[in-house]
């Protein structure tokens, strides 16, 4: 029997790990855990009741308890201190992470302290413009397996000195996400009941993280998509949370508030959950900041981007996206481009052709531990 652990600490990693998890049902020579956090917890109960009742229905649901302090460094000691305790508790054979996330690095860096093996998800992927670029070759050091996504990816392994015989292209784990959902794809007014909007405009969604390399941007970066959003008439904005960087605090703040204060023309969401963000993609006539989303869940979709500033920096990108500096000239400028591409695919239909990249990874651990031949 194999014990293995899959992490999804975040709302993000959360969504794309779950279609995993549910991969390896039936599958009688694994013991699966899943490692979920109280944050995430604490966020679905407020936004999401549907997948937080979910979440207690699954099996092997564990959680550990951190704090998420207004700083990066004492929230990954945090992480570090509380899964150290928690794996005292279990044995586990491979843990399986994926992205670049600093939480996600503080899970990597105890296993393979402990001697447990890490299996990496979506490795070798390159952003000059994040110090998520720094976490994401760490956590790929700290790993014995490897599940990038493209071959380039593979490629920006293999000059960290990983070995291809432990690394298997499996493509986006977004790509299991939107299957998982693509049934439950509804129409603009279906959607707009569902969020409580009433509007007749056109969607337009909006996510913005911290600058982590330059944090004394970040501000200005912010006001600047305010002042953007504040000079498009007859459009609806739906703003999505930061992320967990410093910084993310005070931009949830300042969006919420602005919202507030212009709830005709915009509304602020926590977390949607993966249902309503897909929904939200394919309704949306683009998507507006620096999310990595634009660069995979809303390519899968064909949905145009306006991709602001440099987080992204060094990322692969299809022709959804169109990108633009930090200023207000250019934001409109691409985002008139890119709201009116033909690239947008409104049905949200997804390409059968796409390889399960779950199934992918499953095949490759049963061959890994000698289960079974590949298919």
């Amino acid at each position: 029997m194999i014990n293995l652990l899959l992490v999804g600490l975040s709302r993000a990693d959360y969504w794309l790990m779950k279609s995993l998890f549910l991969n390896f049902t039936n599958k009688d020579d694994f013991n699966v855990d899943f490692l979920v956090s109280n944050i995430l917890l604490n966020e679905l109960e407020s936004e999401n009741e549907v997948e937080f009742n979910n979440i207690n229905t699954l099996e092997n649901i564990n959680i550990i308890h951190y704090t998420n302090f207004n700083s990066t460094v004492e929230t990954f000691i945090s992480v570090q201190k509380e899964f150290n305790n928690f794996i005292e508790m279990k044995t586990i054979d491979l843990v399986l992470v994926l992205g670049d996330r600093f939480e996600t690095l503080a899970i990597a860096q105890v296993a393979f302290l402990r001697g447990i093996n890490v299996a990496h998800i979506s490795g070798g992927e390159t952003t000059f413009g994040s110090k998520d670029n720094e976490f994401r070759k760490c956590i790929s050091l700290f790993s014995k397996l490897h599940f990038p996504a493209k071959e380039n990816h593979a490629t920006e392994l293999r000059k960290l000195g990983v070995e291809m015989k432990n690394t298997k292209i499996v493509g986006y784990m977004a790509i299991d996400s939107i299957n998982m959902y693509k049934k439950q794809f509804v129409d603009k007014k279906s959607l707009l009941e569902t969020l409580s909007i009433s509007t007749d405009n056109e969607i337009s969604f909006v996510t913005y993280h911290p600058n982590t390399k330059n944090p004394n941007l970040t501000e200005y970066e912010l006001e600047t998509m305010i002042a953007f959003m504040e000079s498009i008439e007859n459009r609806f904005f739906v703003i999505t949370a930061a992320n967990n960087d410093d910084g993310g605090i005070q931009i949830n703040d300042r969006m919420l508030n602005w919202t507030l204060s212009n709830s005709h023309k915009s509304k602020f969401f926590y977390h949607l959950g993966s249902r309503d963000y897909f929904n939200l993609l394919i309704n949306a006539n683009c998507l507006i900041g620096n999310s990595s989303s634009g660069l995979t869940e809303a390519a899968i979709l064909n949905v145009p981007v306006v991709n602001i500033g440099d987080r992204q920096l060094g990322r692969h990108k299809e022709g959804n996206v169109y990108d633009c500096d930090f200023t207000v000239e250019m934001i409109t400028k691409q985002y008139s481009v890119a709201s009116k591409s033909i690239s947008k695919n409104s049905q949200g239909t997804l390409d059968n052709n796409f390889i399960s990249p779950s199934s992918l990874i499953v095949n490759f651990l049963e061959n890994f531990y000698g289960l079974g031949a590949d298919k």
